[in-house]
């Protein structure tokens, strides 16, 4: 599923700030802030983070991933992991989102090349 995709981790995006995780996976270029519970946090990071990617998540352990949070989510246009273990889904879809064209083009460089398995 993930072969030739592109990941960066502490990925330099805007200002000081540096994003969890980056993904460029067909095509798309996905941030993904990732927490232990703190989501209100998670939540503004995700939300600077659709400037420069096409979809931006909040990744948080599955107790912490709530309804208060998923609304809060779905109203700012911010996708939602809920990891429980060693497993990770999606509770929240992010939509895609019309970045700002330089800031995705710098943060899809600072992406590396992963060989996966399918």
């Amino acid at each position: 599923m993930w072969r030739g995709c592109r990941v960066g981790r502490e990925v330099r995006s805007h200002g000081r700030a540096r994003t969890d995780l980056m993904v460029l996976w067909e095509g798309e270029l996905i941030a993904i802030e990732g927490k232990v519970r703190h989501w209100q946090r998670a939540l503004g990071q995700a939300l600077l983070n659709r400037y420069c990617a096409d979809r931006s998540y909040v990744a948080l352990w599955g107790r912490y991933a709530h309804e208060d949070l998923l609304r809060e989510a779905a109203a700012l246009g911010v996708g939602v992991i809920r990891v429980e273990g060693k497993e990770a889904h999606i509770a929240l879809t992010a939509p895609l989102g019309v970045p700002e064209g330089h800031l995705r083009e710098r943060m899809a460089a600072a992406v590396t090349t992963v060989k996966g398995k399918r």
